[in-house]
């Protein structure tokens, strides 16, 4: 890994400067002006997340004479260069004296004391810089009312503007508008034509290298293949057996000094340190894995027209039962209600003679012939016109929520370290609550809690679990059953351990809670510069590699007619919408289950019900 190179000359400061709440202006300048930018994408479509984290390095900084502390300030990613003398600046950009390279996104800032050099020098400075912007710290006394003041403002040389203004009174204010993006001269010129080169992890099936054609392949390099199809990919890839260097931080070094215009990471690499926090390992450290059945529609004899209930049979007959009675007794008593317009229809609907007032069962026949020729026609008609998508398609099989469902379904899980199980211990469910009491403490041991309970779920679902589940293991897994898939729980981040946490620095914890998320948000991570001008290109070809992605989701919030299209394109890859219209799936006479077969016998039986009484007055007025 590439060592970082700071260059720092002495800052000397007049004596009327307040050394502390200069301190924090320079921390507030810092701050806004290094930052990483992770861009965290979701296959299929489901979320576009971005996420702006700390940058997970920090740059040490040592001052000759301390007039007051970086220490706070220089927590980033990118090269700062401080200096308060205009020769040494002039020997770097115009002479090239030190033959320096600076990182795509280095800043510099130059701090001015009592010999100024007139800020028109430093734009000279502008015709050889194509990798960094320089902005000027001038810091000045004033006097009002014989009160000396300080004031402080940071100028970009580039835009000739001045981004931040503070004063002694804490009178603060940015401009966003002119501080803008580090624009290069050379990423400027042809983007879409220029060499690309990507740091990624040797790490297969994600991307592997091929010995016969010679290439990278796997899904990272189709996504990239795909996304920076106009250019000309090139690959730096690491090797993930080896654990002398920090894997993530040489990548995250590639990036920032411009030997690599980006850095993939897919979630899942090979787990060397389980129990060890290592930044080349963030992303497995945190996730807990579940093997769970792929999603399918389920069979067609369970549609939403579902077999009938006794509950539903009862609703059905009460409320024929309920409008025949309500009928004879607004007729019998002829109660003056608005209600009774409404039975007047339904008695000449009905055929009922004018002169009856009691209640019979050939009144009982005539209402319900009416009320099912109704909703027959009604639902015929949605049901021929294609309106009945969200009837017609099948649901997709549901997830799990509770112990009991992971023990019913066998469903397979573990993680990349023994505090898997702890995910259980912060969910909302009362019951894994009760649980969090019994388990209290007792960490690696809580699988061990688990098959001695005495509840048999809890046995059975330790029996499922899987310590050392490993990339290798989940590959295989997903070759071999077609029908499963994985789904990716978040671990709290306090669970993350080292073999000694105090040893851990500010920029370290930072990297482990940069991704909040975890695969269950996203699969594919890029890390760009974050001022990179790929960071709108790949915004604009997202659409383009969505087709690639190993996690199935079999949750989602979209119950309505395009949510159910757009599940089955995703986990049904031989149907396709555009060309079967919902109009044109038929079901068959034994698919019609459940309430929509009752409305049809009742109406049948109705019929034949009032057919008979039909013929029954008929030969009874006869004879």
């Amino acid at each position: 890994m590439l060592k970082i190179l700071v260059l720092i000359v002495l800052i000397k400061l007049s004596s009327c400067i307040n050394n502390e709440e200069l301190t924090k202006f320079t921390s507030n300048i810092i701050r806004q002006i290094f930052e990483s930018q992770c861009l965290f994408y979701v296959t299929k479509g489901q979320y576009d997340l971005k996420i702006i984290y700390q940058a997970i390095h920090e740059v040490n900084v040592s001052l000759i004479k301390i007039n007051f502390d970086y220490t706070e300030a220089m927590i980033c990613n990118g090269y700062v260069l401080v200096s308060n003398s205009y020769k040494d600046l002039a020997d770097i950009f115009i002479k090239g004296k030190y033959n320096l390279k600076f990182k795509a996104n280095t800043r510099v800032l130059v701090f001015l004391t009592k010999k100024q050099i007139p800020l028109q020098k430093y734009y000279e400075f502008n015709t050889n810089i194509y990798a960094c912007d320089i902005f000027v710290v001038d810091g000045y006394p004033t006097y009002f009312h014989k009160e000396k003041l300080f004031t402080a403002k940071l100028i970009s040389i580039r835009n000739e503007s001045v981004i931040m203004k503070w004063n002694i009174n804490n009178n603060f204010s940015f401009n966003e508008a002119n501080f803008g993006p580090i624009t290069t001269k050379e990423w400027d010129l042809n983007l879409l034509n220029r060499n690309v080169t990507a740091s990624m992890f040797n790490c297969p099936p994600y991307i592997s290298y091929n010995t016969e054609t010679g290439k990278f392949e796997g899904m990272e390099a189709d996504i990239l293949q795909e996304v920076f199809k106009k250019n000309f990919l090139h690959y730096k890839v690491y090797n993930t057996n080896n654990t002398e260097t920090n894997l993530y931080e040489d990548m995250i070094d590639d990036m920032t000094e411009g030997y690599s215009d980006l850095i993939m990471c897919m979630p899942w690499l090979d787990g060397k340190h389980p129990g060890k926090v290592e930044i080349s390992f963030t992303y497995t450290q945190q996730c807990i894995t579940f093997f769970v059945p792929k999603p399918h529609a389920l069979d067609q004899s369970t549609f939403i027209f579902r077999p009938i209930t006794v509950p539903l049979a009862a609703c059905i007959i009460f409320s024929g039962f309920l409008t025949a009675l309500t009928y004879s007794l607004i007729s019998r008593y002829q109660i003056k209600v608005g209600i009774v317009v409404i039975f007047e229809l339904l008695r000449i609907l009905t055929l009922r003679q004018a002169a009856k007032t009691f209640l019979t069962i050939y009144d009982f026949t005539r209402i319900m012939v009416v009320c099912w020729t109704f909703f027959s026609l009604l639902m015929t008609t949605i049901y021929s016109s294609g309106l009945s998508t969200f009837m017609t398609y099948p649901p997709l099989t549901g997830g799990f929520d509770t112990f009991k469902d992971i023990a019913n379904g066998n469903i397979e899980w573990g993680g990349l370290g023994e505090d898997s199980i702890d995910v259980f211990l912060e969910h909302s469910n009362p019951i894994f609550k009760k649980i969090d009491i019994e388990w209290g403490g007792l960490g690696e041991d809580s699988i061990d809690v688990f098959l001695e309970h005495s509840n048999p779920i809890f046995k059975k679902i330790a029996k499922l679990y899987s310590e050392n589940l490993t990339i290798s293991i989940i590959n295989t897994k997903l070759q071999q059953e077609k029908n499963v898939a994985i789904y990716v729980k978040t671990l709290p981040s306090k669970y993350i351990h080292s073999e000694n946490l105090q040893e851990l620095d500010e920029s370290s914890l930072n990297a482990i809670k940069m991704i909040p998320k975890c695969a269950t948000l996203y699969l594919v991570g890029f890390a760009l510069a974050p001022n990179s001008p790929y960071l709108s290109y790949v915004n604009s070809e997202l659409s383009k590699y969505l087709e690639h992605g190993l996690i199935s989701y079999w949750y989602t919030k979209m119950n309505t007619k395009s949510g159910v299209l757009k599940r089955l394109a995703i986990f049904h890859k031989t149907y396709n919408p555009n060309e079967l219209s919902p109009s044109q799936i038929v079901l068959q006479l034994d698919e019609l289950q459940g309430a929509f077969v009752l409305l049809i016998c009742g109406w049948a039986i109705a019929v034949v019900g009032f057919i008979c009484e039909t013929l029954y007055w008929k030969y009874k007025n006869h004879n």
